[in-house]
């Protein structure tokens, strides 16, 4: 909007969104539940996410929570519109990065989303396992931003 917004506007925003809301819940008539991945792109190593976060001017956030680039399209509607939803481990990428599984449901079934996400976990032990680590392994230096330059530490 570029400046602070009326009681006018504000009220709108506020009415939109509780029609928004009327629709989400419209749509899960027939539907319980949804299960969807939690994010659309396994996460970015350290680096990677660092450079980019270098690269954005300081005004800027590094990281646009809408922007469906940066894998967060799955969980920004439900966080938005005030869906119960969550999310646990399902297993790891080829390369050993964790994998999530979102379950969500209409306005007002946390009790159905949670009896799921207990059901997934009696049925699997992906909340119980964890990436291998071992001392041998090689760390990556970090890049650190320090004024304008990046440095490695």
């Amino acid at each position: 909007m570029g400046h602070l917004p009326t009681a006018a506007e504000s009220s709108r925003v506020h009415t939109d969104l509780a029609l928004i809301r009327r629709k989400i819940d419209t749509a899960f008539a027939e539907i319980d539940l949804v299960v969807v991945p939690t994010t659309i792109m396994l996460p970015p190593k350290i680096n990677d996410a660092l450079a980019v976060e270098m690269d954005t001017p300081k005004e800027k956030p590094a990281y646009d929570f809408f922007n469906p680039r940066l894998g967060c399209s799955n969980t920004a509607p439900f966080d938005v519109y005030g869906i119960p939803a969550l999310t646990l481990p399902c297993g790891f990428s080829k390369s050993g990065l964790p994998i999530g599984l979102m379950i969500a449901g209409p306005h007002f079934s946390e009790g159905k989303v949670l009896a799921l996400a207990y059901a997934f976990q009696q049925a699997t032990d992906w909340h119980k396992r964890k990436p291998e680590l071992t001392p041998e392994m090689p760390v990556p230096p970090i890049i650190e931003k320090t004024g304008d330059a990046p440095k490695k530490s």
